[in-house]
């Protein structure tokens, strides 16, 4: 059927939509305008008009004879002095691009919108969780104080340390997880890197990936800085394991 069409005549405003200076151009730059995808189509509703139809409708993303997109409104009618001929067919093709364009547009607003609200939530749960656990960790510190109060010469002193250590690590955690779903601040204070480094030792050593001794090279007499801790801890972990891999 597509190689059947003749245009008898074209107004400027096809050839605009188009990009064509001639009908002749346009006729046959039928293929590059409907593409592969609108080809079948195309022609399955010219032969439907062919075989008894006298109008049609249909959506279609086009392209202009110079590459660019077109969404068109394409309606097929047949006029009443034609109907037993189907010699004459007309065609009105309505460019909706920029309505289509817009419709993309709120859609993909809408998606973000969507991502936005399930962030939000996601972060509401994460400060939820992060702070009845660290309601739970400020329990279980302040039970290993007291324990730690009651007899701080027994060899359980030092698990109890460990304990301590271990919960304080983990209410860092949660802090840092209250920080991030926006609900909690940095929390800034005077401290000595090399002792907070020092603290680190026992879980440093744990991680899987140290296969080696690891030590470290502390000065005593290093100046104290004003700064997070839970971030300091956070950064140590890391620069190790980029060490071991390296």
């Amino acid at each position: 059927c597509m190689n059947t069409v003749t245009l008898t005549m074209v107004n400027s405003a096809a050839l605009e939509i188009f990009k064509a200076d001639r009908k002749e151009f346009l006729r046959y730059g039928l293929a590059t305008i409907y593409g592969d995808k609108n080809h079948e189509a195309f022609s399955r509703e010219l032969c439907a008009i062919a075989e008894g139809g006298t109008s049609f409708e249909g959506d279609f993303a086009t392209h202009a004879l110079t590459g660019e997109t077109r969404h068109l409104i394409v309606r097929w009618t047949v006029p009443a002095s034609y109907n037993d001929s189907y010699s004459k067919v007309l065609v009105g093709a309505f460019n909706i691009t920029e309505r289509q364009l817009a419709e993309e547009s709120r859609k993909l607003i809408e998606k973000q919108a969507r991502h936005a609200e399930r962030l939000a939530s996601l972060s509401e749960l994460s400060a939820k969780i992060s702070h009845d656990f660290n309601n739970i960790l400020m329990a279980i510190l302040g039970y290993t104080e007291i324990m730690m109060m009651l007899d701080d010469k027994s060899k359980e002193h030092a698990m109890l340390e460990q304990i301590e250590i271990a919960a304080h690590r983990a209410a860092d955690l949660t802090q840092r997880l209250m920080i991030l779903s926006g609900k909690s601040k940095p929390t800034l204070s005077v401290l000595n890197v090399s002792k907070v480094v020092e603290d680190m030792t026992p879980p440093l050593k744990e991680r899987s990936l140290i296969k080696s001794i690891l030590k470290f090279d502390l000065a005593a007499d290093l100046p104290s800085i004003e700064a997070d801790a839970s971030q300091i801890r956070q950064i140590l972990p890391i620069m190790l394991d980029n060490a071991v891999e390296a």
